[in-house]
């Protein structure tokens, strides 16, 4: 199974992949809605999802959860490869 370099999941609606992509902080904010925690996934990969989002009610995110194997509430982005997020 290839592996993107960037995959932004929202809750709901399309996964949106880029091949080479890069993210800045205030964008991963802006499509999160707050404050970023980055969690290690199989295959080399990082999750950012939003650091508070089980505390305020965010709503499950089946496709992070799944990718994470754990619970992942509201939008996440995925990096692969030689993606960071430092």
């Amino acid at each position: 199974m290839q592996k993107h370099e960037l995959q932004r999941i929202p809750v709901a609606g399309d996964i949106e992949v880029v091949e080479e992509g890069t993210i800045e902080l205030a964008d991963a904010q802006s499509f999160i809605g707050g404050d970023v925690e980055a969690i290690r996934v199989p295959y080399n990969g990082q999750l950012l999802c939003h650091e508070e989002g089980q505390k305020t009610g965010l709503p499950p995110n089946p496709r992070a959860s799944a990718i994470a194997l754990r619970p992942v509430v509201g939008n996440a982005i995925v990096l692969y490869g030689r993606s960071r997020w430092t």
